[in-house]
Parts: C-alpha cells; sequence; structure tokens
C-alpha cells in the first residue's frame, strides 16, 4: 500500500542514539521541562519488546517510527490513554495492535523468530498480566535495570496524535479490537479455508480430505464460482460497525445513519471513523481504509440527517480536518487511490450543509473553512 502520510518531522524514521541520556536530559530534549519529566518518569507506562530482531525492522509508537539499534528494547514514560505500536519486519506485512496505557502499566509483547511475528499475548514470562495490575512502584523498580535500553515516548508527537484519536475511548477501543490476545492487527486480510477450518474442528489436519472407498469425495466448500470459501482466520476481525444499505423497494422511514445509530451512539461512530483511519494511515491496513471510506460516504451523504444529529456533524468536520491535514499533498495522484473516494466525498459533503436549511452557523462556517482548506492543500476545487 502507498504511504500516504505528510512527509514531517513526526513520520521521519530515524536512528535511535546509539545510548539512551538520563531521563531528564532526555524529556527537556522534548520539550518538557525537569519537574514534568519526573511526574511522567514515575507514571509513565512502558512496552518491552522481547526477542525482537535487531536488523531490518522497523517499530513505531503512534506517529512516529524508529530504526532500532542493538540496545533498543522498547519506550517508557509512555503517557496513560491509547497508543499505537506497529512494526514492520523486512519485506512482510506490518504487524499493528493499540494498547491502553494506565498509570505505569507494563506490556511486554516477545517475537516468535521461527514465525517472524509477536506470539498472542500482550504479555510474556517477562511480566505477566497479574504483575501489570499491581502498582506502578514495582513497575518501576522493574523497569530501572533496562532504563537505557528503553527510548522515552517521542512527546512532540503527543498533540498530533490525540488530534486523530481524539474520540477512540476505551469503550471504542475494546469493542473494535480484534478477539486475539495481543489485538494484533495485519497489513493484509489473514484469512483461512472454510475446508481447512473444518478439519482442525475435527482434529485432523489430512485424511477428512483424502479419497477412499469409504469417503468417496473430498469435503470441499466453493462458493457460485467454484472457488474455495474463506473465512476470517479465528481472532483476526476487527468489529467494525456493519453499515446497512439501502435496497430498492425496502420500506423504511429511517436513514442509513439513523440505522447505524440505533447501534452505537454518535460518539461511538466518531471513534470508529478515526480508528479506520489510524489503522489504515499508519498501519497501512486495508480493512481501515474500506471502513474508512464506507463511514466517510455514510456522513457525507448527510442532507437528510443534519437537523437530527447537529452535534455529530459538527465535531465530525473537526475530526475531518485533522485527518485531512496529515494526508500527503499529492494523495489525489496516487496510484494507488487512483479513482479517489475523496473526490466524490469531500464535494457532496460540503454540498449537503452548505444547501441544508437546518444547518447550523456554527457547521457551515466550519465547512467553509474546511472546503477553502482542502482546495489549497491539494490545488483542485472541491464544487459539487
Amino acid at each position: 500500500m502507498a504511504r500516504i502520510v505528510s512527509s514531517d518531522e513526526n513520520t521521519t524514521t530515524y536512528m535511535m542514539p546509539s545510548h539512551f541520556v538520563a531521563k531528564e536530559n532526555e524529556m527537556i530534549q522534548n520539550g518538557i521541562n525537569p519537574i514534568l519529566a519526573n511526574e511522567i518518569y514515575n507514571n509513565g507506562g512502558f512496552i518491552v519488546f522481547l526477542n525482537l530482531p535487531k536488523k531490518d525492522i522497523t517499530v513505531g509508537i503512534d506517529y512516529r517510527n524508529f530504526t532500532p539499534t542493538e540496545k533498543f528494547m522498547g519506550f517508557k514514560m509512555i503517557p496513560p490513554g491509547l497508543h499505537y505500536i506497529t512494526v514492520k519486519y523486512k519485506e512482510a506485512p506490518t504487524i499493528s495492535f493499540f494498547v491502553w496505557m494506565d498509570l505505569g502499566t507494563v506490556y511486554a509483547p516477545k517475537w516468535n523468530l521461527a514465525n517472524e511475528d509477536f506470539e498472542d499475548s500482550l504479555y510474556s514470562e517477562f511480566w505477566s498480566e497479574d504483575a501489570s495490575k499491581k502498582n506502578k512502584q514495582e513497575a518501576q523498580s522493574v523497569m530501572k535495570k533496562y532504563d537505557d535500553c528503553l527510548a522515552c515516548y517521542p512527546y512532540p508527537q503527543l498533540k498530533e496524535w490525540q488530534s486523530i484519536t481524539s474520540h477512540i475511548s476505551k469503550e471504542v477501543f475494546e469493542r473494535l479490537r480484534p478477539a486475539n490476545k495481543l489485538g494484533k492487527i495485519s497489513e493484509q486480510l489473514e484469512f483461512e479455508t472454510k475446508e481447512h477450518k473444518e478439519q482442525q474442528k475435527q482434529g485432523t489436519s489430512e485424511g477428512i480430505s483424502t479419497v477412499n472407498k469409504d469417503q468417496p469425495t473430498r469435503l470441499r466448500f466453493k462458493d457460485d464460482a467454484g472457488l474455495p470459501v474463506f473465512e476470517y482466520k479465528p481472532g483476526g476481525r476487527i468489529f467494525f460497525t456493519e453499515l446497512a444499505e439501502n435496497v430498492a423497494g425496502q420500506k423504511t422511514t429511517k436513514t442509513r445513519l439513523e440505522r447505524v445509530l440505533q447501534k452505537i451512539d454518535y460518539k461511538q461512530l466518531l471513534g470508529e471513523v478515526q480508528y479506520a483511519y489510524v489503522i489504515f494511515l499508519i498501519g497501512q491496513s486495508y480493512v481501515g481504509l474500506d471502513q474508512w471510506k464506507r463511514l466517510l460516504h455514510l456522513l457525507a451523504d448527510c442532507s437528510k440527517d443534519i437537523p437530527k444529529a447537529p452535534a455529530l456533524f459538527e465535531e465530525f468536520i473537526v475530526l475531518f480536518y485533522f485527518q485531512i491535514k496529515l494526508i500527503q499533498n499529492d494523495f489525489f495522484e496516487d496510484l494507488f487511490t487512483g479513482d479517489n473516494f475523496l473526490k466524490t466525498v469531500i464535494p457532496m459533503l460540503f454540498a449537503n450543509i452548505y444547501d441544508s436549511d437546518h444547518a447550523s452557523a456554527v457547521l457551515k462556517k466550519r465547512s467553509q473553512q474546511l472546503k477553502a482548506f482542502c482546495e489549497k492543500k491539494f490545488n483542485r476545487s472541491f464544487d459539487y
């Protein structure tokens, strides 16, 4: 997938220093005063990677990528709240997962050298889930001997990270999280054939598809085109909200958005827009891109919904501004985004708000400001 993030200092991959300086100096370099630095050091969370390869790997936290050195084992002083970890090893698809940090939380995912992937747990024998629930003083004492192997969280990026995740509450994080213990999200969809799944259910990897006199036909699951039926691998699905499509002849007085808001409230919907955007933008997930597109179409087709959910649209315009801000200026020329859906979605959104007799003055002003920003950024008209 093409990289679409803006090429600024927050997205530049850089070499970590060969050794880590004292925490005060480290934080001062990041623009944090010594008193606050000490407080962050005493209350921040930790992520310790076990068995992580030392070459051909890039590790990211939130919106910053690191090319680790030999000593690198993870991150320290991580502020409470939502964070996003990405790992790119050699030419393999990007692996990513969200974590929710409380004060002094320690996560210790373990890399499996044989599988070139993380084991299915946020914890390991290094630091158990029970230990992570104990007081932060114990965590700090354990972390002291690893201090010079842990990179300080890049605080200059924090405000930008919060601007694109402001609606991803803990409730949204837990609702969408894949069912595997790590919460792993892969750049590529992970499927298995239904036949293989049935074989595993019956406790055999062969024999069930063997042809003999007792079993004259192979067990096969095919679609209408004669191709194997694929299903998500266990634990791999992100639990995005299903967006109902309008069906010809269907009798309903509710719009698509109204039907979605019967399942989740508008705050959760905005959180899902951000979640999909992050895993697409940073984690390079096709599933994220697909859901982001669907949600933007849902919200842009808003002519009947504006009077029913005014707060949703006023907050969405602000949210969308921060998302557009981080997209590369040449996004519309990118081969990956060829027939770009934003060419339709953005003008539709602005036109529906402009034409609405029910849109508030605040919403109309924000919409016009965003339209002007988009036209300047992308050097194109967004008239409908």
